[in-house]
């Protein structure tokens, strides 16, 4: 069985469907017109929590800023899952 495969003459311009494109032929048209946009990550809290192990081997968790819990929330933490919060001075 011998099948021909179709050259890129007879194939002509290949589009993806709904695919529209961007003014220029060639790839660094289309980059010129990317916009770059960067977005900063949140900052962070003062506080970190050792989840699971204290000192370097642990996990720690470090919150966003304004969402540490507080003091009766560290407390039980604490007590229940023995988990410590150190605040970062």
């Amino acid at each position: 069985m011998n099948i021909r495969q179709p050259t890129d003459a007879e194939l002509g311009p290949v589009q993806a469907p709904g695919f529209e494109p961007i003014g220029g032929t060639t790839i660094s048209d289309a980059f010129a017109r990317l916009e770059m946009r960067t977005e900063q990550p949140p900052p962070l809290s003062s506080w970190r929590c050792e989840v699971f192990g204290s000192g370097p081997g642990g996990i720690v968790w470090r919150p966003r800023e304004g969402l540490v819990p507080n003091a009766f929330h560290r407390f039980m933490q604490r007590l229940c899952f023995g988990c410590r919060w150190i605040r970062d001075r």
